[in-house]
């Protein structure tokens, strides 16, 4: 595990608000020491987020037909224009698109969770790092000796794990 630990200060030195100092451990990757690490999802999982952002963007476009349903329907129900079809009324339109809309935006909501993400891989060697394993739960561990000053700048742009609290 490869972690630079930091004493970090919140408030900004304003008086109104109180600041609170905690530990942040900047991780870097123990087979390269590399700092740029970004989530892992394992395998297949880039295919399947492309596969469900396809879906949820059709999802959107028939929430989006329907309520165009709904609107004609309900000017129809109000007499405004004639109804669109001779076959259905407008009342049973208006429900069914108002149905469809509603449907189709709860399944948009339902695949709008992300993917599991299995933990951190390294930019530049592709090492994979799996949460639960003594990576992310050693903090102090620190094998290459690295200090703040070889964290690159700006130092919240680096992956970092908060740790404890400092009274």
């Amino acid at each position: 595990m490869g972690s630079v630990r930091h004493l970090y200060t919140t408030g900004d030195n304003d008086p109104e608000i109180e600041p609170q100092q905690y530990d942040r451990h900047y991780l870097y990757c123990d087979a390269c020491g590399s700092f740029k690490l970004t989530p892992w999802a394992g395998h297949g999982e880039r295919e399947r987020n492309q596969r469900i952002k396809k879906i949820r963007f059709g999802l959107a476009v028939a929430a989006l037909i329907a309520t165009l349903f709904v609107l004609v329907s309900l000017a129809a129900v109000l007499g405004f224009v004639l109804s669109p079809a001779v076959l259905l009324a407008p009342w049973s339109m208006l429900i069914g698109g108002a149905l469809l809309a509603v449907g189709s935006l709860v399944a948009r909501a339902v695949l709008a969770s992300g993917p599991d993400y299995l933990g951190l891989r390294c930019e530049k060697c592709d090492a994979t790092y799996t949460y639960g394993t003594p990576f992310f739960t050693d903090l102090d561990a620190n094998p290459r000796n690295l200090t703040v000053a070889d964290v690159p700048r700006p130092l919240g742009s680096s992956t970092f794990v908060r740790g404890r609290s400092v009274p």
